[in-house]
This record gives C-alpha cells, sequence and structure tokens, in this order.
C-alpha cells in the first residue's frame, strides 16, 4: 500500500501472508489503505511543521544577532531557502508583519485566512 503525496513517494506498507481473494483479506487491504492515507497525512503534516520550526529557529538567530526584526529575518530567508521552507518563511514573515499591525487589521486577516481554508475544504490541501 503506497504512502504517497501529490509531491511524492513516501514509502510503501506491506501486508505478508495475506489472502486477497478472501473477504478478511479484502477488508484488511480497506483498512490497510485507511491506514496508509492517515501515516501519510502524519508524516506530511510532521514534515511541514518541522520545517516551519526551522525556518524559525533560523530567523531568529538572524534578528537576535543584527539589527533587523523578525520579519525581515523570514523575508531574507524566504528569499534563499529552497522550495516549501521559502513558503513557509514567506507566511511566517507574513504572520509576524500581522503580529505588529492594528486590531482591525489582524481581524480581517484572521477573516481571510479562515475563508480561504473553508474554501480550500477546510485543511487547506488542493482538492
Amino acid at each position: 500500500m503506497p504512502l504517497q503525496t501529490e509531491r511524492e513517494m513516501l514509502g510503501v506498507i506491506e501486508l505478508l501472508d495475506q489472502r486477497a481473494d478472501s473477504p478478511a483479506g479484502r477488508r484488511d487491504m480497506e483498512l490497510l489503505g485507511l491506514f496508509a492515507g492517515q501515516a501519510t497525512l502524519a508524516i506530511e503534516t510532521s514534515r511541514v511543521f518541522s520545517g516551519l520550526g526551522r525556518a524559525l529557529f533560523s530567523a531568529l538567530g538572524v534578528a537576535a544577532g543584527g539589527d533587523r526584526d523578525l520579519a525581515a529575518a523570514l523575508d531574507e530567508l524566504a528569499r534563499r531557502a529552497p522550495g516549501p521552507t521559502a513558503e513557509l518563511a514567506e507566511l511566517a514573515g507574513m504572520f509576524a508583519r500581522l503580529g505588529q499591525a492594528g486590531p482591525a487589521e489582524r481581524a480581517a486577516a484572521t477573516r481571510l485566512v479562515r475563508e480561504f481554508l473553508a474554501y480550500a475544504g477546510g485543511d487547506g490541501r488542493r482538492r
């Protein structure tokens, strides 16, 4: 059973010594498929949060060691980091700047993000 995202193959789960043509075997394969989907989601989520954590720690180190604020450090990280880390750093920088905005602006941004996630299916993943 594949552990696969839209972008990559993460691995496989193999069930040994099982007869797929029996009713119990089919149910086992359905259950394994559900488990594989949940495992894939857990791995992907873990990778995203790990990448975000690395981006934030890197930006905090840059901000603490110089005269730039966190948002500027995150913007720099977004410019030089590869792929998803750059996107996460850019988002984190936007949120850092929103934290400095007024209450009305933060409320509007919160509504906008909430509406987008609802539009995207509640979890932000592409459909």
